[in-house]
């Protein structure tokens, strides 16, 4: 018995990285048809930085939560590391599986955007999320 209700783990373990750990063709987003990549339930992109550096994307990433019915819970950012937003849909429970992350990873000439919504991953609101997010940076 121990034999069989092992694979049906591995099954089950499978069947949810499929859904979260595929990775998918690039897409493009934003009017200046920047492409956005998914793979192993996070969806990044690489932007040039705004005017405002971090605090515009930070900015852009809260309003782009709270525009798709999110309510912040927690927001972090240094100058050694990457900012986050963390925020869960207004009304969830209190598990917190489909909070949805934005991590802003600034680098010398880019920022990668790092969208990842629920334990596995949900892409297309993931992608809702940074399209309006860059949609209000103007991209």
């Amino acid at each position: 018995m121990r034999h069989r209700s092992g694979r049906v783990l591995w099954g089950v373990l499978g069947a949810a990285c499929i859904g979260g750990c595929a990775q998918t063709q690039p897409f493009t987003v934003g009017q200046t048809n920047l492409e956005a990549i998914w793979s192993f339930g996070n969806l990044s992109i690489d932007v040039v930085p705004p005017r405002g550096g971090t605090a515009t994307l930070v900015a852009a990433a809260e309003s782009a939560l709270q525009g798709r019915g999110y309510v912040q819970r927690w927001r972090a950012s240094t100058a050694t590391d990457p900012a986050v937003v963390k925020a869960r849909r207004a009304g969830a429970g209190t598990e917190g599986l489909d909070d949805a992350t934005v991590s802003l990873y600034a680098r010398a000439t880019s920022t990668t955007i790092e969208v990842r919504v629920g334990l596995f991953g949900n892409e297309d609101e993931s992608r809702a999320i940074l399209s309006d997010m860059l949609q209000r940076l103007g991209y």
